[in-house]
């Protein structure tokens, strides 16, 4: 009895799954609209990314989009959820705005630390070049 797990298999597998999906244009719709609100960002550039994503997200009471893909129920589960949104947001709309006041104040804390990390890098450098300036 073989126990080994092929590990190339399975990635190959779910590889071959997401290449299907994307070709749904409904996931690739879903997909498009998700890299558009969040921003996806390349790796190189972090620090730059976070503090937007933050500055752009941090109201987490925003009115989101609802919508369902499904012709014929699409309807009746649109209203359901926006039943449901409402009722779950005046049960925790002052949790929600606690959150919200917290996000933004957490995003500008983080604004303003990158900002003071790009002075004190600005002065690390002048620092750095001082001795061969002198030696001139």
């Amino acid at each position: 009895m073989d126990n080994e797990i092929n590990i190339e298999q399975i990635m190959a597998e779910i590889r071959r799954r997401v290449e299907e999906k994307k070709k749904n244009p409904v996931y690739a719709a879903d997909l498009e609209r998700f890299e558009r609100e969040h921003k996806i960002y390349s790796a190189g550039d972090e620090a730059a990314s976070d503090g937007e994503f933050l500055e752009n997200n941090y109201d987490v009471d925003q009115p989101k989009p609802i919508f369902s893909h499904r012709p014929f129920l699409g309807g009746l589960i649109i209203s359901a959820k926006k039943l449901l949104y409402r009722l779950v947001h005046d049960v925790f709309d002052l949790t929600i705005q606690n959150q919200v006041i917290f996000n933004f104040y957490t995003a500008k804390s983080y604004q303003n630390l990158l900002k003071k990390i790009e002075i004190l890098e600005k002065k690390i450098k002048s620092i750095e070049n001082l001795p061969n300036q002198q030696g001139k």
